[in-house]
């Protein structure tokens, strides 16, 4: 499953120069039918139009599908061994962990800050919304991975109840307290970024976390719109870009779905009360 490039122009704000659709591709390997955690790097690679190849997604006769996860995974005797999916891979770099993944094509991509103290600060924004990810992913698994939804319901619906109204509004408005901090650094009437005048992996990461977090918890994410104008503003401005209006309509985009890490199972969507 090979991701076409695109010629065209990258979109409405200042891009890099430097054109990655002649790169060798990179190998991604990820769970086939998913967005979950895979969907960070490939909202990278089609933000910047570098070229990859989905490996869950290629039949087994050419060396894809859920056995070349699996094998990636296990590795050799010469692999650094790797413990689950995201994983990107070529030639002889081979990395796991989507934060840590970000940050290396992030800087390589020019989609990180050049000052060293502001990359960190980018790394520390990226962990946080791991940590989100995670935390809303337990939400419909309060209990274990390892057990149905429906096996730890009751459990989901109390953890809901405090996600929804206390947990949601504190994560997402720690993000608009960073973006109003920088807007004031930038003095930018305009765009506005987590880090800096320009967009990076973070804003990218960011955007994709809210689109899911407004999938699964429609009613209680309307309820906090108002308090994070500017968390919503990035959102818009990543997925109004060009390429990813392309990504967002082409197959290569998987939707969201009840098997993923942002589920819209309507009896956890809990607002507070009016």
């Amino acid at each position: 499953y090979k991701r076409q490039v695109s010629t065209q122009s990258t979109g409405f704000f200042l891009m890099s120069a430097t054109d990655y659709s002649q790169e060798k591709p990179w190998k991604l390997y990820y769970w086939p039918r998913l967005q979950g955690r895979g969907e960070f790097v490939r909202l990278i690679f089609e933000f910047r139009n570098i070229p990859y190849i989905e490996m869950g997604r290629l039949p087994e006769s050419e060396g894809g599908g859920i056995p070349s996860i699996i094998e990636i995974m296990k590795g050799g005797e010469n692999q650094f061994p790797l413990n689950a999916p995201p994983i990107i891979q070529r030639d002889e770099i081979t990395i796991s962990q989507t934060a840590n993944i970000l940050f290396y094509l992030g800087k390589k991509y020019d989609l990180a800050p050049h000052d060293e103290a502001d990359q960190h600060r980018a790394l520390q924004i990226s962990m946080t919304l791991v940590d989100l990810v995670s935390e809303t992913h337990n939400v419909h698994h309060p209990i274990s991975t390892t057990l149905y939804y429906e096996d730890q319901k009751d459990a989901a619906l109390i953890a809901a109840k405090h996600f929804c109204q206390i947990r949601l509004p504190k994560w997402l408005q720690y993000f608009e307290r960073v973006l109003k901090w920088n807007n004031k650094l930038s003095s930018s009437e305009s765009d506005v970024w987590l880090i800096g005048t320009q967009p990076t992996f973070v804003d990218i990461q960011l955007a994709q976390v809210v689109c899911g977090l407004e999938f699964a918890f429609p009613r209680s994410f309307k309820q906090i719109e108002s308090t994070i104008v500017n968390v919503i503003k990035v959102r818009d401005q990543i997925m109004k870009h060009k390429n990813l209006q392309n990504y967002l309509s082409s197959e290569r985009r998987i939707p969201f779905n009840r098997d993923g890490l942002f589920r819209d199972y309507p009896e956890l969507d809990q607002p507070r009360p009016e």
